[in-house]
Protein backbone atom coordinates (compact mmCIF):
# COMPACT_ATOMS: atom_id res chain seq x y z
CA UNK A 1 0.00 0.00 0.00
CA UNK A 2 1.36 3.38 -0.88
CA UNK A 3 -1.38 5.42 0.95
CA UNK A 4 -0.84 4.17 4.83
CA UNK A 5 1.20 3.97 7.54
CA UNK A 6 5.36 3.30 7.25
CA UNK A 7 4.46 3.83 3.12
CA UNK A 8 7.35 6.03 1.66
CA UNK A 9 6.58 7.74 -1.44
CA UNK A 10 9.56 9.81 -3.41
CA UNK A 11 8.25 12.67 -5.48
CA UNK A 12 4.64 12.29 -6.27
CA UNK A 13 3.02 15.42 -7.80
CA UNK A 14 0.78 16.99 -5.75
CA UNK A 15 -2.61 16.40 -8.42
CA UNK A 16 -1.73 12.67 -8.65
CA UNK A 17 -1.57 12.34 -4.92
CA UNK A 18 -4.64 14.24 -4.54
CA UNK A 19 -6.89 12.41 -6.87
CA UNK A 20 -5.69 9.05 -5.71
CA UNK A 21 -6.76 9.84 -2.02
CA UNK A 22 -10.15 10.87 -3.48
CA UNK A 23 -10.38 7.81 -5.60
CA UNK A 24 -9.95 5.48 -2.34
CA UNK A 25 -12.35 7.56 -0.17
CA UNK A 26 -14.87 7.06 -2.52
CA UNK A 27 -14.40 3.39 -3.02
CA UNK A 28 -14.74 3.88 1.27
CA UNK A 29 -17.56 5.60 1.13
CA UNK A 30 -19.46 3.53 -1.64
CA UNK A 31 -18.54 -0.07 -0.51
CA UNK A 32 -17.63 0.46 3.25
CA UNK A 33 -14.32 -1.34 2.41
CA UNK A 34 -11.39 -1.35 5.02
CA UNK A 35 -8.25 -1.40 2.55
CA UNK A 36 -6.79 1.71 2.28
CA UNK A 37 -4.87 1.56 -1.34
CA UNK A 38 -6.82 -0.26 -4.40
CA UNK A 39 -4.32 0.65 -6.89
CA UNK A 40 -0.49 0.60 -5.90
CA UNK A 41 1.41 -2.66 -5.50
CA UNK A 42 1.30 -6.53 -6.12
CA UNK A 43 -1.77 -8.44 -5.59
CA UNK A 44 -1.24 -12.01 -4.27
CA UNK A 45 -4.05 -14.47 -4.19
CA UNK A 46 -3.75 -18.70 -3.00
CA UNK A 47 -5.26 -20.87 -5.72
CA UNK A 48 -8.64 -21.20 -4.17
CA UNK A 49 -8.98 -17.19 -4.09
CA UNK A 50 -7.73 -16.82 -8.05
CA UNK A 51 -10.64 -19.87 -8.75
CA UNK A 52 -13.12 -18.32 -7.06
CA UNK A 53 -12.71 -14.24 -7.73
CA UNK A 54 -10.81 -14.14 -11.14
CA UNK A 55 -14.13 -15.39 -13.18
CA UNK A 56 -15.56 -12.42 -11.46
CA UNK A 57 -13.93 -9.76 -11.91
CA UNK A 58 -14.66 -7.80 -15.59
CA UNK A 59 -12.59 -5.50 -15.95
CA UNK A 60 -8.97 -6.01 -17.69
CA UNK A 61 -7.27 -2.86 -17.43
CA UNK A 62 -6.97 -0.42 -14.83
CA UNK A 63 -9.73 -0.96 -12.55
CA UNK A 64 -9.16 -4.97 -12.41
CA UNK A 65 -6.93 -4.48 -8.70
CA UNK A 66 -10.00 -1.86 -7.55
CA UNK A 67 -12.52 -4.50 -8.62
CA UNK A 68 -10.50 -7.28 -7.35
CA UNK A 69 -10.04 -6.03 -4.14
CA UNK A 70 -13.62 -4.38 -4.09
CA UNK A 71 -14.98 -8.50 -4.55
CA UNK A 72 -12.71 -10.23 -2.28
CA UNK A 73 -13.72 -8.14 0.79
CA UNK A 74 -16.76 -8.59 -0.10
CA UNK A 75 -17.00 -12.18 -0.61
CA UNK A 76 -14.83 -12.49 2.81
CA UNK A 77 -11.46 -12.90 1.61
CA UNK A 78 -8.79 -11.70 3.85
CA UNK A 79 -6.56 -8.45 3.01
CA UNK A 80 -3.50 -7.86 4.13
CA UNK A 81 -1.62 -4.57 3.34
CA UNK A 82 2.37 -4.37 3.32
CA UNK A 83 3.45 -0.88 3.17
CA UNK A 84 5.72 0.23 0.23
CA UNK A 85 8.71 2.21 -0.66
CA UNK A 86 7.10 4.38 -3.71
CA UNK A 87 9.37 6.39 -6.17
CA UNK A 88 6.89 8.02 -8.77
CA UNK A 89 7.54 7.82 -12.38
CA UNK A 90 8.01 11.45 -14.28
CA UNK A 91 7.53 9.69 -17.37
CA UNK A 92 4.51 7.59 -16.51
CA UNK A 93 1.54 7.32 -19.60
CA UNK A 94 -1.30 6.97 -17.70
CA UNK A 95 -3.93 9.10 -18.86
CA UNK A 96 -5.48 10.03 -15.75
CA UNK A 97 -8.96 11.30 -17.47
CA UNK A 98 -9.68 8.62 -19.42
CA UNK A 99 -8.45 6.33 -16.26
CA UNK A 100 -10.49 7.63 -13.99
CA UNK A 101 -13.99 7.76 -16.36
CA UNK A 102 -13.17 4.02 -16.38
CA UNK A 103 -12.61 3.58 -12.87
CA UNK A 104 -16.18 5.39 -12.02
CA UNK A 105 -18.01 3.14 -14.92
CA UNK A 106 -16.58 0.49 -13.06
CA UNK A 107 -17.71 1.48 -9.45
CA UNK A 108 -20.70 1.92 -10.73
CA UNK A 109 -21.50 -1.46 -12.33
CA UNK A 110 -20.17 -2.83 -9.30
CA UNK A 111 -23.07 -0.70 -7.05
CA UNK A 112 -25.64 -1.77 -9.17
CA UNK A 113 -24.82 -5.39 -8.35
CA UNK A 114 -25.05 -5.41 -5.47
CA UNK A 115 -21.46 -4.58 -3.97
Amino acid sequence: RRLGRGAKVIGRKPQREIASRVYNLLIKLAFRTRFTDAQCGFKALSRAAADALLPLVQNNEWFFDTELLILAEKKGYRIKQIPVRWVDDPDSRVKILSTALEDLRGLWRLKRAGY
